[in-house]
């Protein structure tokens, strides 16, 4: 096996296990790159890189690796109609063991389960400073005040 496919693959169980140790469920694509973000961002995870999109911190790796995760059925992914008109889908890990890390279960847990608005809001804010805004808005205070 190539280190192409291993490290795809490794990916593809990394998802599987952001969603067990959410519970066994996430509802959400835009919640499953949140709640991986905050992983990210504590420290929980360095699976996946993330860039600025349209609702925040956004993983074009997530979202491939939970697509094929699901294609090879590492996890499952079902998608509901929304009442907006859209789809949604609703991914589920079963079986295996959630991390064993008790604040990783538990930022998971929560972020999973978070008003999606506030989850949303969280990872950007925690996104801007690291994301570089933060790194040229202090650039500028230290102009305008040196």
């Amino acid at each position: 096996m190539n280190t192409s496919n291993s490290r795809r693959r490794e990916r593809f169980d990394r998802v599987a296990k952001i969603i067990r140790d959410a519970g066994g469920e996430i509802v959400g694509r835009t919640r499953l790159q949140k709640t991986a973000y905050l992983l990210s961002v504590a420290g929980f995870e360095d699976a996946f890189r993330f860039g600025y999109k349209y609702y925040g911190p956004f993983s074009e790796s997530l979202a491939e690796a939970a697509e094929f995760a699901a294609a090879f059925d590492r996890i499952s992914e079902t998608q509901q109609a929304a009442s907006w008109g859209g789809t949604y889908s609703i991914y589920r890990a079963q079986g295996g063991q959630v991390s064993g890390g008790r604040c990783r279960v538990q930022l998971a847990t929560e972020a999973a389960r978070a008003d999606a608005v506030l989850l949303e809001l969280a990872a950007t804010a925690a996104y801007l400073p690291e994301g570089g805004l933060g790194t040229s808005m202090d650039a500028n205070r230290a102009a305008q005040t040196g």
